[in-house]
């Protein structure tokens, strides 16, 4: 085989070889970007979401078929929504109640963090410290 020859193969491979890491790199960022969108919505309609995503996906549903369930899902969600907020506020109290003792846990700066995150989402922050 020629050098000319080598060299064209080479490119080749390595056409080949960055077509590969560009169509990686761009699903990739495709994927982060759906999922963001899906779970930047409210818990229980991401929730609803991904299971009309897995339902789409495991079953081969259409588009008549995926536009009927996300109805019924919809409407499952309203006539849920009661029990579910009742559901949320108890989760909310033993997250609470859990606070103080991870708090304990914790150094003054991851203290100082986790209290911005709190705060950040309009939640109180760690208890203060008893002092000794």
């Amino acid at each position: 085989m020629t050098s000319a020859s080598w060299r064209t193969l080479g490119m080749l491979a390595g056409m080949f070889v960055l077509g590969g890491v560009t169509g990686a790199g761009v699903m990739r960022a495709v994927v982060d970007r759906d999922m963001s969108a899906l779970l930047d919505a409210p818990p229980v309609e991401a929730q609803q979401r991904l299971r009309l995503r897995a339902l789409v996906r495991r079953l081969g549903l259409g588009e008549p078929q995926k536009a009927r369930i996300a109805e019924i899902l919809k409407a499952q969600n309203q006539q849920c929504k009661p029990a579910n907020e009742r559901a949320q506020q108890e989760l909310a109290q033993c997250r609470e109640q859990a606070l103080p003792e991870i708090c304990e846990v914790l150094t003054p700066k991851q203290r100082a963090q986790l209290d911005r995150i709190l705060r950040s989402r309009g939640r109180a922050g760690c208890p203060q410290a008893p002092s000794r």
